[in-house]
């Protein structure tokens, strides 16, 4: 079993706790500082 902040998982059985029992709010994508919001050079495939 591994975890971060409270959230954790098992790489073996595929268990997980559900994301509200952390122990805090987990960030939105904009607090990211490599979140870009209107991204057009990415390399996926159309």
């Amino acid at each position: 079993i591994a975890g971060l902040d409270g959230r954790y998982s098992c790489g073996v059985c595929g268990w997980v706790n559900h994301h509200s029992e952390g122990h805090r709010p987990l960030p939105r994508a904009e607090d990211d500082i490599d979140h870009v919001a209107a991204r057009t050079d990415d390399n996926r495939l159309s």
